[in-house]
């Protein structure tokens, strides 16, 4: 006979597992399937134990709509959005600043990356480097000898397309006509524009092969010839008549040649400047004054090249100055920009490391965005078991409570990333001021929402997966009944985010102090002379000038150097002394001086003299630096003889060490001559600290447009160049914190609602204990207490990661500080305070409550 399956699910259930039955109720069963599927879901596995056929048929009749099945998540999504307020800010909160920080840092990182891509020859343009043994080191230097050029472009024609010798960048005056402008370029050889990829507006590539060549950036020309044409036009640049041959585009801002304002031809002022074309004539292998920049030939090897040409300088040395260690090298423009620092001859990084460091910074705090979506999730077990209960016993499969889940956490994502979209597009300007770029977000692009929406949805199951699985493995039976607990693997789980969340943190505080501290040392280092109230011109200085200038009462002193005072243009090896050891060759830096620039710059004598005028022969005197006679082993230097390029010098005094180069860089050891008539490339003048800076500079202004009418009046302050120093690591330090500051954000956000969630649920707990006696502090340290341990922890893992990590980073600086234990023990209790005041902010609000409010349903 026919029966009837009873309609109510449990009575079903019982009745379905009498396999007698199955035959007389199949039919009535696939009807009411069809028609209603989900009011026989909950019996698929009985199915699947008593009648698989009936399965296979069952799913066969059922066509599901995967539309409408989306648009019903979708708006259970949107109801739990709008029923948990606190929660739902919580978690967009946190994925807001997530997403923004790890959008920032992207757009940080394109940029970095794209540098000289611009260069059509991107992947074959190389600069020849060497690697030298220097007071004990192996230095890498730019500066080559001026023979190399030309043994690579005619022995090694297979292996390079083009070869081009150049010099240094440097300042110079260009004039035409009574327009006069400051301009930095270079001087290079004929092929410079085919290696640089320049991008001609007048001209070609090939105007440097033309007589007196002189090729000018965009922005030099107009400032120049305004709207005239300059093409063929004659400029004067150190006394020699140039024509300009060419005009190109200005340089990008991602290019190592950016800046150059000018391009001379370097043949032609090797023919008419005496000085070079006598260096150049000498063909002298061991002085290094110039640079190399080359292409290389389609599928050349540079590992391979490197082999043929490492021993191209040293075996042209003299036999004194040979050593096996010495070696050519190719450094490829790929590498210029990221991979430039070196230690000992081992490349150490360079930019490369902070690329690397914020790309982890910014995937850590995204994921730290994940880990309070998880944890708050899984801590609202409770309150979502019932739900998952009645959706199972109505039907619902495991697959479609995942998919309701992971449509919930990836809507959450979406709505996250639309909100960065707008705050990204507002902040953007500032993010470029901090970071001296020029960064845009690409709205109008499909890369930026495709890789953004392909983030929303990586980051979608990423932050869902643990939730999704973990809710919708519920069993109805337990959760309907009431008897459903949290599993202690969820509370595991849960702890374990928080303490990775808070080991993160820690580490990104210890990171940021260490940096700063690092910074600090520098900036507070000794400099050995008084920046303050004095100015640096570009160019030498008149006679005129100085006594014009001493007239106006504007100055004190005025000199001259060969090189700015914060840099290092020229360094020599090829000195002697007696009782030098023959196979010590010390790296020494060489500078021309005037008589009073010890005066200028107020340096400090430690032993013997100054220069001055009242001895004639101080034009072959010298002075050292404190580390050049702890260099030479020399504890009273004064009255020595030095030999140099075959004359002999005269000791007459030492002087503290002065802060030329790098400020994370020991001081190297440092002759001072008397400056020769080509090396017055700098002037120096004091202020006259009785004026305001700004009357000085402006009596300074007027004489110097007297006695210059055609010369623009251009200076820079010597404390403005030492703090230039440290604008790069600056923005490290200022990212650092910034991002710091949001994981730490994000971290606290997540703990709030943790607590939230935690405290809510031990609510009537907490007034039964205050019922029975139990004070706020005792309450407040109930709550705390889990939280204080688990960061505790954090600490104690965070620490020998950031000693470790730090300790490799200090390594990179020669002039650094120490990990000291203070830094690592304020670092986790600043954690620990927050933490604190993160749980009190909940806790204390609770442990006040009147015990008749939260017991009263009792």
């Amino acid at each position: 006979m026919n029966r009837t399956p009873p309609k109510y699910p449990l009575r079903f259930f019982r009745w379905f597992c009498d396999p007698d039955y199955v035959e007389d109720i199949e039919g009535d069963l696939l009807e009411r399937f069809e028609k209603r599927p989900s009011t026989l879901r909950f019996g698929i596995e009985v199915l699947k134990l008593f009648r698989p056929g009936i399965i296979r048929k069952l799913e066969g009749t059922r066509k599901l709509n995967y539309y409408d099945m989306l648009k019903h998540d979708l708006k259970i999504a949107f109801r739990n959005l709008k029923r948990q307020k606190s929660i739902s800010f919580i978690n967009i909160s946190g994925l807001v600043l997530g997403l923004l920080v790890t959008l920032m840092i992207g757009l940080w990182v394109e940029d970095e990356l794209s540098w000289d891509k611009d260069n059509e020859n991107y992947d074959r343009v190389v600069r020849v480097m060497q690697k030298r043994v220097f007071n004990e080191d192996l230095a890498v230097t730019r500066a080559v000898p001026h023979p190399l050029a030309t043994t690579l472009s005619k022995t090694y024609d297979d292996v390079f397309d083009h070869v081009v010798l150049s010099s240094f960048y440097y300042d110079v005056l260009i004039t035409q006509g009574e327009d006069a402008v400051n301009m930095t370029g270079v001087l290079m050889q004929s092929a410079a524009p085919h290696v640089m990829s320049l991008e001609m507006i007048s001209g070609s590539r090939n105007g440097l092969k033309e007589e007196a060549a002189i090729l000018l950036s965009k922005s030099s020309a107009l400032a120049l010839f305004g709207d005239s044409d300059p093409m063929n036009q004659m400029v004067n640049m150190n006394d020699l008549g140039m024509i300009v041959r060419g005009v190109y585009e200005d340089i990008p801002r991602t290019s190592r040649f950016n800046g150059i304002g000018f391009i001379a031809s370097l043949d032609f002022y090797l023919t008419n400047n005496d000085w070079m074309r006598e260096k150049a004539e000498q063909a002298d292998w061991d002085s290094n004054i110039y640079q190399i920049f080359a292409t290389t030939a389609e599928n050349v090897a540079i590992e391979t090249t490197n082999e043929k040409i490492q021993t191209l300088i040293n075996d042209h040395l003299p036999d004194g100055k040979k050593n096996e260690k010495n070696t050519v090298f190719l450094h490829p423009m790929k590498d210029w920009h990221l991979k430039s620092s070196w230690n000992n001859g081992v490349q150490s990084g360079g930019g490369i490391q902070y690329v690397r460091w914020f790309s982890l910074i910014g995937l850590l705090v995204l994921f730290l965005a994940c880990i309070n979506f998880m944890n708050l999730s899984t801590a609202q077990s409770i309150r979502r078991a019932k739900e998952v209960g009645i959706r199972k016993s109505l039907g619902s499969v495991r697959n479609q409570l995942v998919a309701q889940f992971m449509t919930e956490s990836t809507l959450l994502v979406f709505l996250s990333f639309l909100v960065v979209t707008g705050i990204s597009y507002l902040i953007t300007p500032y993010f470029n001021h901090l970071t001296d770029k020029q960064i845009s977000v690409p709205l109008d692009t499909w890369q930026y929402w495709g890789y953004g929406l392909g983030t929303v949805l990586v980051v979608g199951i990423l932050s869902g997966s643990y939730p999704a699985l973990y809710l919708s493995s519920f069993r109805p039976i337990h959760v309907l009944k009431g008897t459903y607990q949290s599993h202690l693997s969820a509370s595991i789980f849960r702890k374990a985010m928080v303490v990775f969340q808070f080991t993160i943190s820690i580490a990104l505080i210890i990171g940021t102090m260490v940096i700063t501290r690092q910074i600090e040392h520098a900036v507070n280092r000794p400099l050995g002379y008084d920046g303050e109230g004095t100015i640096s011109i570009a160019g030498n200085s008149t006679k005129l000038l100085e006594d014009e200038l001493m007239r106006s009462g504007a100055i004190v002193h005025l000199a001259e150097s060969s090189n700015p005072l914060t840099e290092t243009w020229m360094m020599n090896n090829d000195f002697s002394w007696v009782g030098k050891d023959p196979t010590y060759t010390p790296m020494v830096n060489t500078i021309y001086v005037t008589h009073d620039f010890g005066k200028t710059i107020n340096w400090e004598t430690v032993e013997g003299r100054d220069f001055d005028q009242a001895f004639s022969s101080d034009s072959s005197a010298v002075i050292l630096n404190e580390t050049a006679a702890r260099t030479m082993g020399i504890e009273n230097p004064v009255g020595m003889d030095i030999k140099w390029q075959g004359n002999t010098y005269k000791v007459i005094g030492m002087v503290k060490d002065l802060l030329l180069d790098s400020p994370f860089k020991n001081n190297k050891p440092t002759f001072y001559f008397f400056i020769l008539e080509h090396f017055r490339s700098f002037t120096l003048i004091r202020l006259n600290d009785q004026l305001a800076k700004v009357e000085a500079i402006n009596r300074v202004a007027e004489v110097y447009e007297k006695v210059h009418p055609n010369v623009p009046f251009e200076f820079e302050f010597i404390r403005d160049e030492h703090e230039r120093k440290f604008r790069s690591i600056n923005r490290i330090s200022s990212l650092s914190g910034i991002f710091s500051s949001f994981a730490i954000i994000i971290s606290c956000l997540g703990l709030f609602g943790l607590a939230s969630f935690l405290v809510e649920q031990r609510t009537k707990e907490i007034g039964i204990r205050k019922v029975l006696g139990a004070s706020v502090l005792t309450l407040w340290r109930l709550v705390s207490k889990e939280f204080v341990l688990l960061v505790l922890l954090s600490s104690l893992i965070a620490i020998p990661i950031s000693i470790i990590a730090l300790g490799n980073w200090l390594e990179s600086y020669e002039y650094r500080i120490g990990l000291e234990w203070w830094v690592f023990v304020l670092a986790a209790m600043g954690a620990l305070v927050l933490t604190i005041t993160t749980v009190s902010l909940k806790s204390v609000g609770v442990a006040k409550l009147n015990p008749a409010k939260t017991l009263k349903d009792e």
